[in-house]
């Protein structure tokens, strides 16, 4: 083969690179899909239980002695306290605060708080009639006819 013939099969594989990479093929009956849009997720929004606490008898452990907060209607009645039976009431702790001191009473029908010399119910009411005095170790339970009764930890004295 001489150089002419060489320069002819270049020359025609050159063409055919040229001819068959210059045109895109279009393919019939083929449809073009359409870029998918992003779908946008919006983050949702969490729903938290709020606590009610709806104990009967007892109090509700996370609601301040000292403050006002009062988080159950519950809670917040009008009116006045239940009367406790003064034979029954045991004296569960007294605890110290910026205010002064806080006593928990209790008695098989419920709780009750002696703060400032006021005795009040497990939903919170003044009870009327009974007020007291809180000792380093002791409460003094007084009532409107002078009945005194103290209360230690652990018994009567």
């Amino acid at each position: 083969m001489n150089t002419v013939e060489y320069k002819h099969i270049v020359l025609y594989a050159l063409c055919v690179l040229i001819i068959g990479c210059g045109r895109k093929l279009e393919v019939k009956g083929v449809e073009k899909k359409e870029k998918a849009k992003p779908v946008v997720v919006l983050p949702e929004k969490k729903v938290e239980a709020k606590y009610v606490y709806r104990g009967h008898i007892r109090r509700d452990p996370f609601v301040s002695l000292e403050g006002k907060k009062i988080l159950s209607p519950y809670l917040n009645s009008q009116g006045e306290g239940r009367m406790p039976q003064i034979g029954l009431l045991t004296l569960k702790g007294i605890v110290n605060d910026k205010t002064g001191k806080i006593a928990l009473l209790s008695t098989p029908q419920g709780s009750y708080i002696l703060r400032n010399n006021i005795l009040y119910d497990n939903r919170n009411r003044i009870v009327k009639g009974i007020t007291g005095k809180i000792f380093e170790r002791s409460v003094k339970i007084i009532t409107n006819d002078n009945f005194v009764r103290e209360i230690k930890f652990g018994g009567i004295e």
